[in-house]
C-alpha cells in the first residue's frame, strides 16, 4: 500500500499520528485484515459496485459503510448487499445519538445508543404461572 501523510507538526511528547491515506492496499496486505485506529483513511478501486461490495464483504469488519453514487439502483444493491451496522449514502460515517448504532462481524457486538442501545441494557425474564 502507499501512504500519503499530511505535512503537520506533530507535538514531540505523546502518542500522536499523522492524518494520511492509504491507497493501493491488496487483500495480503495486512492493513485489509486489522483495524487501525488512528487518522487513516484507507481507499480502494473497483470496477464495479458489485466488486465494491464484495471487497467490501471480505473484511472482517462491519461497523459502518459509505457509498457515493448518483445511480439508484447501486445504493439499492449497497444498501441491502454490504455486510455493516450502518450504510451511509453519499455521505461520511457518523453516529446520531437518535439512531441505534453498532457493528457485525469483529466490529461489535450488539447496538448502543436510541431505544435498541437502551434495550441491550435490559435483562428480559420470562414468567409462566401454572392454572
Amino acid at each position: 500500500a502507499k501512504l500519503t501523510i499530511g505535512t503537520q507538526t506533530l507535538p514531540k511528547q505523546g502518542f500522536f499520528q499523522k492524518p494520511g491515506i492509504l491507497e493501493n492496499i491488496t487483500k495480503d496486505n495486512p492493513v485489509f485484515t486489522q483495524e487501525i485506529f488512528a487518522p487513516i483513511a484507507m481507499f480502494f478501486k473497483t470496477d464495479s459496485i458489485e466488486q465494491a461490495i464484495k471487497l467490501t464483504n471480505d473484511s472482517p469488519f462491519g461497523l459502518g459503510s459509505s457509498v457515493f453514487t448518483q445511480n439508484k439502483d447501486e445504493m439499492d444493491l449497497a444498501i441491502s448487499e454490504i455486510k455493516a451496522g450502518s450504510t451511509y449514502i453519499n455521505r461520511y460515517t457518523s453516529s446520531d445519538i437518535r439512531l441505534s448504532f453498532g457493528g457485525v462481524k469483529k466490529s461489535g457486538f450488539g447496538r448502543e445508543i436510541a431505544r435498541q442501545g437502551i434495550l441491550e441494557f435490559c435483562n428480559l425474564k420470562t414468567i409462566i404461572e401454572a392454572n
